[in-house]
């Protein structure tokens, strides 16, 4: 029996000096299944108050895997692509799902609510730049 695709929502992040990484890390979740930008990849200040930039964009990204196969996946292409999560002063690349669209509506990943994501002004800048609305309240743990 064929499993049904699940479409993601990512957040995918940069502190490199170029966004080379997030174009890589779009083409390996591509192979994966199918990945799309939402928004453009914008820089931002950190908003942890220090002087770090980030590189960050909203994309898609529909795959027939649950949620632990799903980010297994991306921790894969993390590791590939350098990821070092040793290190507290430079994030090659991160990827964190966001959301699950599920019955017609994006509902927030329980992880993203725990790391309180959608109160980060980039997250809600960028929602808002592409008119997304995410359900808050009804997290699942996991997905498919």
């Amino acid at each position: 029996m064929r499993k049904d695709a699940l479409r993601w929502l990512l957040l995918l992040g940069s502190s490199r000096a170029d966004d080379s990484l997030m174009c890589a890390a779009i083409s390996q979740l591509g192979e994966r299944g199918s990945a799309t930008w939402l928004t453009p990849i914008e820089r931002f200040a950190a908003d942890d108050g220090s002087p770090r930039r980030f590189y960050n964009a909203l994309a898609t990204w529909e795959v027939v895997d649950s949620h632990t196969e799903a980010q297994a996946q991306i921790r894969q292409i993390e590791l590939a692509l350098g990821r070092d999560r040793t290190r507290h002063d430079e994030v090659a690349i991160d990827i964190d799902l966001l959301a699950c669209w599920i019955d017609g509506a994006w509902i927030a990943h329980a992880h993203a609510l725990e790391k309180h994501e959608f109160d980060r002004v980039l997250v809600q800048r960028l929602l808002t730049q592409v008119g997304i609305s995410v359900v808050c309240d009804a997290a699942p743990s996991d997905a498919g």
